[in-house]
């Protein structure tokens, strides 16, 4: 009987043996699963980081592809008194139609002169001041070539997105100067983008361009105070249409 019983305890423990091995390895497999599952949890939260970079890196202008681009729509205008940049906003069989600030043309406007010149390079072409809005500082010319127009964004941007400006500062047609917007402000009751990118004479009427290499503004100003930098001032592109201009 004794003989019987022990046997019988010793079967008992071994199964038990059995069953405590069998449930360390499922424990152990459980763990495997649950490190599986944090390690993918962990990849995933690494792949959504860096498409966020990637998208970041997208919406960054490329200065030299948007200079390839935009820049064969950009000219100087030269005056009998004064010079400034202007940019395509439309193109037909007809010819063209340019955008830059009034003050650029304001003198010869004035004087009864409409006759200006388109310089890019080492070409030149006469154009005509067709209208003006005064109270926009905004002025049309018309020429009989045509170029391409560049894409215009009317929505008002957000304050760092980066923005690449094309132009002729003291007459240095196509000079490329890049930034950030810095803020969308009245100043006097009007409305202006307010960017960091460097800007001098000669680049009033320049194309303010967004990463997507549409003319979201019209650089105009800067400030000149004692220790002021970075601050110029764009009137906003759906200016241009609003005054009937173009668009």
């Amino acid at each position: 009987m004794l003989g019987a019983l022990g046997m019988g305890i010793a079967g008992l423990v071994s199964a038990s043996s059995a069953e405590h091995q069998a449930a360390g390895e499922t424990s152990k497999l459980n763990q495997l699963r649950r490190e599986l599952r944090d390690e993918t949890l962990a990849l995933n939260g690494v792949s959504k980081s860096l498409s966020s970079i990637a998208a970041k890196v997208n919406a960054t202008p490329n200065p030299t592809e948007i200079a390839a681009t935009v820049g064969q729509s950009v000219f100087t205008v030269q005056t009998s008194q004064d010079e400034g940049t202007a940019w395509v906003v439309s193109s037909s069989p007809s010819g063209s139609v340019l955008i830059t600030n009034f003050h650029v043309v304001a003198d010869d406007w004035n004087a009864g002169d409409r006759s200006v010149t388109l310089a890019q390079g080492n070409a030149t072409y006469p154009g005509t001041v067709v209208e003006v809005s005064q109270g926009t500082d905004l002025a049309a010319i018309s020429v009989s070539q045509r170029f391409p127009a560049i894409p215009l964004d009317k929505a008002l941007p957000s304050p760092g997105d980066p923005v690449v400006i094309i132009g002729s500062p003291l007459g240095l047609g196509g000079s490329v100067s890049n930034g950030i917007v810095s803020a969308v402000r009245y100043l006097d009751g009007v409305q202006y983008i307010q960017f960091t990118a460097p800007i001098s004479p000669g680049n009033s009427g320049s194309p303010v361009v967004n990463a997507a290499g549409d003319v979201i503004g019209i650089a105009e100003a800067k400030a000149v105070a004692a220790g002021s930098e970075g601050i110029g001032l764009a009137i906003p592109v759906a200016v241009v249409c609003s005054s009937g201009l173009a668009c």
